[in-house]
């Protein structure tokens, strides 16, 4: 099931980090946060992709989807 709460969070932190990555006076710094925006940007898909009932390639999530989708299934 699709949580809300928690993709909000996610996208809330990956805006956080990128602000932090703007004020970074250290280049090290900088790419750690902006590390931490690409993760907190995939949580955030990864959830939104299980609440379609799709993984990350499209495919369905749900074995039984998997099933009614091959001949004879």
């Amino acid at each position: 099931m699709y949580d809300a709460p928690s993709v909000e969070y996610y996208r809330r932190r990956e805006l956080a980090e990128r602000e932090l990555a703007d004020q970074a006076v250290s280049i090290s710094i900088r790419n750690i946060h902006l590390d931490m925006v690409d993760r907190y940007r995939a949580l955030a898909q990864e959830l939104e992709l299980r609440w379609s009932g799709q993984d990350r390639a499209g495919l369905p999530t749900d074995a039984s989807a998997l099933d009614r989708e091959q001949p004879g299934g």
